[in-house]
């Protein structure tokens, strides 16, 4: 698996790192779903060697992404409140309207990958 390796660095390597505990906000939840199109917007720019080989499934941002869909399904199916808290930040998100900490972020990948998710 080409997961990032866990750190206390980056977000990426937060989300496997066995000490991660996710924050019950729903905050939080929107700067998971920010940091998913953060990811996505990576991977619209990657482009394998050419081995012949073009599967994102190994691509660290794949998985990444994945990690964060668990998560946020984890949330949307634990409790009703916390469905909601799913449902708006995936409405935001629609909106393009992103967490602080990854707006930045996504606004620059746009503008060198193209138009938002």
């Amino acid at each position: 698996m080409n997961a990032p390796d866990p750190d206390c660095i980056n977000a990426a390597g937060c989300l496997f790192c066995v000490n991660h505990r996710d924050i019950e906000s729903e905050d939080h939840v929107w700067s998971l779903s920010s940091l998913r199109v953060l990811k996505s917007l990576e991977l619209t720019r990657y482009r394998p060697a050419s081995t012949g080989r073009s599967d994102e499934a190994d691509h660290p941002a794949m998985l990444a992404v994945e990690r964060l869909s668990a998560k946020l399904r984890f949330f949307q199916e634990s409790s009703e409140v916390r469905r909601l808290w799913v449902e708006e930040a995936l409405a935001r998100i629609a909106e393009e309207n992103y967490h602080p900490a990854w707006d930045g972020f996504i606004r620059l990948a746009e503008v060198t990958a193209g138009p938002s998710l």
